[in-house]
């Protein structure tokens, strides 16, 4: 996350149940927030969006409280949890509306064209489904020109290729220096995005995962999953590897192998020695994403991890600070009152 001197969007210090002392400082470029409704995803998004102001904190964006300050929320692009498009007119109609507020004009029809929704565009608002009016808000959101800020929550949840086109949209949009914020439940998405992800965690910011989110998300052991030309006998010269703690056959992913060891190094000329060895051909080879479960569990696992290390050293200071001096014993060295020390007396049966 960018430093606060380049902030687009700043969360400092926002409490709003179930977040707790939440702090973001977002520049241009992607951002993913990785976390539950129960965590706290919904509420960031709402309180960055500008719909309520948090309870405690501030949110800045563009330098403004968005909560206050329409002009703001008009240079935004926002897509909500819960989205509905209230009015008789139609879907066309609305867009265009939304993108003049902008500065541009005619945009509407190519927008919904770039989203797979230009069936939607002569649909009344007041008759899409739920699922219909997030995907045109989202195309909205996304329409020329683009805002200065995105705030997204769940953009991924569509078709693979409403799915791909929204991908190359957000990139789009990163390089031309948009701040983005994507707020997703689903690890496949965030690796799907690329950008370093913040882990929400109860509420709370607990870490940064880099990409790929496979090997940044539970620390440790890699997973690899292998699709080949021969699974079997890929997995019969894989079992004897020394470098690979753990092998197994998924059937029913088409015979796809889960291979998994320490060092991600050795992992990969292992699977290149066995591929040798097989004459099994391999075809894809990507990191496992763990889930949000397992990304959890590590994040807890290295806090309580860096908590016993501070506490040991901590302890290390104390013991120091109140251990008593020990005299030196080097020989010849006199006794407390400065006289020589006496030799012990020999025993008389000694020889």
């Amino acid at each position: 996350m960018s430093g606060a001197a380049e902030a687009i969007v700043s969360v400092a210090g926002v409490s709003d149940d179930p977040l707790v002392g939440v702090d973001l400082q977002l520049g241009p470029g992607l951002h993913v927030v990785l976390g539950r409704r129960t965590d706290g995803a919904d509420v960031l998004v709402d309180r960055v969006a500008g719909v309520r102001a948090p309870r405690r904190g501030r949110v800045r964006v563009l330098g403004a409280d968005p909560h206050r300050r329409p002009a703001v929320r008009r240079r935004m692009g926002v897509l909500l949890p819960a989205e509905v498009l209230s009015g008789d007119s139609t879907v066309e109609a609305a867009v265009e509306l939304a993108v003049a507020s902008r500065g541009a004009r005619g945009g509407a029809r190519a927008a919904l064209e770039r989203a797979g929704l230009g069936h939607l565009a002569s649909a009344r608002c007041s008759r899409l489904d739920a699922w219909s009016c997030r995907a045109v808000v989202l195309a909205l959101a996304l329409a020329d020109p683009l805002p200065e800020v995105l705030v997204l929550h769940e953009p991924l949840a569509y078709g693979a290729d409403r799915v791909r086109s929204t991908l190359a949209r957000l990139r789009e949009a990163a390089r031309r220096g948009v701040c983005a914020l994507v707020v997703t439940s689903s690890p496949v998405d965030a690796a799907r995005l690329g950008a370093p992800v913040t882990l929400l965690l109860g509420g709370r910011v607990v870490r940064s995962i880099p990409q790929p989110l496979g090997v940044g998300a539970a620390p440790g052991a890699t997973e690899l999953l292998v699709t080949s030309t021969d699974a079997r006998a890929l997995l019969a010269a894989l079992a004897t590897d020394s470098a690979v703690g753990r092998v197994a056959l998924d059937a029913t992913a088409g015979g796809r192998l889960t291979v998994a060891g320490p060092d991600r190094a050795l992992l990969g000329l292992a699977l290149a020695r066995a591929a040798l060895a097989s004459g099994a051909r391999l075809v894809r080879v990507e990191p496992r994403i763990p889930t949000l479960a397992e990304a959890a569990a590590a994040a807890a696992g290295l806090a309580r991890g860096a908590w016993e290390a501070a506490r040991s050293e901590q302890l290390a200071r104390v013991r120091a600070a109140v251990a008593p001096a020990v005299p030196s014993r080097s020989s010849g060295a006199s006794s407390a009152d400065g006289g020589a020390r006496p030799a012990p007396e020999a025993d008389g049966d000694a020889p």
